[in-house]
């Protein structure tokens, strides 16, 4: 008992002690030690790192929003803003652009980012149904307002209804472009067809910038005058479609009127430059000033399609006789000289034969137009035109070049409107081989053309070092090049003649196909479909390519054969693909000495009786014939 209470006296007297020593004395107070901000999307602060206390904190101070990305077309962008005390960054997505196209309801101001080059730059506005508004401009529009020359952008202001635009300088352009009713910006990105695309975006203009053109309140109304127009007889739904000024509807253009049989009326344009007319996919070619446009009051089409200028007066057409002056400045005027009349891309013309030519070097992809006189007067799609199909396309209307090359420009009947462009290749063209160091004296013997050579050929042309030209004609089907008794095999269109303008022969004699510019030869691939039109074709089928004569090719082996009874002085060839390609001295053939001779080049049978004709190598210039007597 007395253990217990001293220890509740030591108890009590220790609690005295420490009331004694809190009376006497307050704890120190933290003096924080913080490093940098913590924040949140609502707020930021600092932690002490004695005591672990949040200290410092409060609400961002945020700033406005500032773009950090464009949004685009189906491409979304942000936007973000700063807290001015911790620098916490708000982020946030800008919606992406989405193009609706429609039809402005109102005066709308549009902006153009064009290339850098173009001086100066129209706009040119047409409904949604691609017809003129009552106050569209004529082509090429109205010039717009430069709003900001360092980035090339211009501006104009559009009238209500406007559903397409295209902008231009007046000979570069885009192509129709939707109107786009919310977004305002077209940034101009080259296009395939050699007019300009697109891309829509936002543009928010300055505060400072300047007053933008817009559309004419009032346009007086264009002036027209009747034109009548005798059409062939089955023409029961014909239109006409017309450019400059204002120009018609869209294409077909707009609906004649019929006066009675075959002759048609419609109110012409006299502002007009161009003119067609057409029915259910039938139509004439472009009619313009040389074609005797605006030079009476009518036209006689006739079935062929051919067109006169006339003039009508109570039921009678009355021809007129055009005065047209001989149009010496033919050009071609393209991507190669900036669409202007160059010296170097000049026809020359022949009055003699009303006709203009020209020729030279068109280099891949280039786009161009050829001009007679003032006007675009031959476009690709102008329906009296003939290019090689694998050297042209089509190109928005242009005239695109798909094989580089030279290439002879001819133009018809030049002052008639029945005019015609032809573009054909030379009929020779500058041929250069490197050839082995040893040959010094070089020629080239070729056959199958209008002019052959005789051997040993013609001599070859030294360039520098061992690279030798000739000009070759464009026509021939085989070729050899040879010097002091060494040659190659036949070259022939399998092998690659004509596939470019080189070849390159090494001192095994084989050799490839190329491509030669500038010193420097290029070897290309030469495309060869496999030959199963493989023939014999000689006085027993009149040098033709009959069944009964044809070959039976196995693409395993490369090797075509035949077995045939050959009557006795019967004279043949053996052919691969469309060329006579293994003669009797072709110096690639294995015959029965006793059965065969040559005769003339030909094949001639001494020795009736059933032979076993066999190819090898088919597809290879290595190709070979044997002939053997059949068991």
């Amino acid at each position: 008992m007395k253990k217990i209470a001293n220890l509740f006296v030591i108890c009590i007297a220790l609690v005295g002690f420490l009331m004694l020593v809190s009376c006497g004395e307050t704890p120190a107070k933290c003096e924080h030690e913080t490093g940098s901000w913590a924040a949140n999307a609502t707020e930021h602060w600092k932690t002490c790192s004695k005591c672990n206390k949040q200290v410092e904190k409060g609400a961002h101070a945020f700033g406005e929003y500032e773009e950090i990305t464009k949004p685009a077309v189906g491409v979304e962008g942000l936007e973000a803003r700063k807290c001015a005390d911790c620098g916490y960054v708000d982020r946030k997505t800008i919606p992406a652009l989405v193009v609706t196209t429609g039809v402005a309801e109102g005066d709308f101001a549009v902006y153009a980012k064009v290339p850098a080059d173009w001086e100066t730059v129209n706009c040119y506005y047409f409904g949604e149904d691609k017809n003129p508004l009552e106050n569209t401009v004529s082509w090429p529009g109205q010039e717009m307002t430069l709003v900001n020359a360092e980035e090339n952008v211009w501006g104009y202001v559009v009238p209500a209804g406007t559903g397409y635009v295209i902008f231009n300088n007046g000979s570069a352009q885009t192509i129709d472009l939707l109107f786009a009713t919310e977004l305002n910006y077209y940034v101009l990105q080259e296009g395939s067809d050699g007019k300009y695309t697109a891309d829509y975006q936002l543009y928010t203009p300055a505060a400072d910038q300047p007053e933008l053109n817009k559309y004419p309140s009032e346009i007086a109304p264009e002036e027209t005058y009747p034109l009548y127009v005798q059409l062939p007889e089955t023409w029961t739904a014909p239109n006409a479609y017309w450019w400059g000024g204002k120009g018609s509807d869209a294409w077909p253009g707009n609906v004649l009127i019929n006066v009675e049989g075959n002759v048609w009326t419609i109110d012409l344009s006299k502002s007009a430059t161009g003119l067609i007319f057409n029915n259910d996919g039938v139509q004439t070619g472009n009619i313009e000033s040389l074609g005797g446009l605006h030079a009476g009051n009518a036209f006689i089409v006739n079935e062929d399609l051919t067109f006169v200028p006339a003039n009508y007066n109570e039921g009678v057409f009355e021809p007129v006789n055009l005065e047209v002056e001989v149009p010496t400045d033919c050009y071609i005027k393209g991507s190669m000289n900036n669409w202007s009349p160059v010296a170097e891309y000049q026809f020359n013309y022949d009055a003699a034969t009303d006709s203009a030519t020209f020729t030279v070097e068109i280099e891949q992809d280039a786009q161009f137009k050829v001009t007679v006189g003032p006007e675009w007067s031959i476009e690709f799609n102008s329906g009296n035109t003939n290019f090689p199909a694998d050297a042209f396309a089509d190109d928005g209307g242009n005239i695109k070049c798909i094989a580089a090359g030279k290439y002879v420009f001819t133009i018809t009947d030049v002052t008639k409107g029945i005019r015609a462009l032809t573009i054909s290749l030379p009929a020779e063209y500058a041929l250069y081989v490197q050839l082995p160091e040893a040959w010094t004296a070089p020629n080239a013997h070729w056959w199958g053309g209008k002019v052959d050579t005789q051997w040993p050929g013609n001599p070859l042309t030294n360039v520098e070092g061992n690279v030798w030209t000739i000009e070759l004609p464009r026509d021939v089907t085989g070729l050899i090049f040879n010097c002091d008794g060494a040659q190659t095999v036949n070259i022939v269109d399998l092998n690659g003649l004509h596939a470019g303008n080189a070849f390159v022969v090494n001192e095994d004699l084989t050799f490839a196909a190329a491509n030669y510019k500038e010193g420097v030869f290029e070897a290309i691939e030469v495309k060869v479909e496999v030959p199963t039109d493989c023939y014999v074709k000689g006085g027993m089928n009149n040098w033709s390519a009959v069944a009964e004569y044809q070959f039976s090719y196995d693409e395993a082996t490369d090797s075509a054969t035949i077995t045939v009874e050959i009557e006795q002085d019967a004279q043949f060839k053996v052919t691969v693909g469309p060329e006579w390609s293994i003669e009797f001295n072709s110096g690639n053939t294995n015959f029965p000495a006793d059965a065969f001779a040559d005769d003339g080049g030909n094949i001639k049978c001494i020795a009736a009786g059933k032979y076993v004709f066999t190819i090898t190598d088919v597809t290879k210039d290595t190709r070979a014939l044997t002939i053997a007597v059949a068991e």
